[in-house]
């Protein structure tokens, strides 16, 4: 009789601390990808366009899934937002995602 009140409560922990493993997973992908990109355009003085891509890439690789990148960039400083979703074990529940880095621009 006790087993049968415990199992599940095992059974909901497990479940639970995998779900937060992956979207663990998924948000330290967006930090990365978020740097990735903001040090494209801010170190590297690569174009939005290969920053967003550089960004995308590594979001994907790392798991993010509908990964969008945005870039603000004015004379000082630029910020880049990497924003997607995090897989999940539940059918149709996918955590949301994002991650903001702001950078100053390098002067040359």
């Amino acid at each position: 009789m006790q087993w049968a009140l415990l199992i599940p409560v095992v059974l909901l922990c497990l479940l639970g601390s995998i779900e937060w493993a992956i979207s663990a997973r998924g948000q330290s992908a967006a930090n990365e990808a978020a740097w990735i990109g903001a040090e494209a355009v801010t170190v590297i003085r690569g174009s939005e366009t290969q920053a967003r891509q550089a960004a995308l890439d590594v979001a994907r690789r790392g798991g993010l899934n509908g990964a969008t990148v945005n870039i603000a960039c004015s004379s000082t400083i630029c910020r880049v937002t990497v924003s997607g979703s995090a897989p999940s074990l539940i059918p149709h529940v996918r955590p949301p995602i994002t991650a903001t880095v702001s950078l100053p621009l390098e002067r040359s």
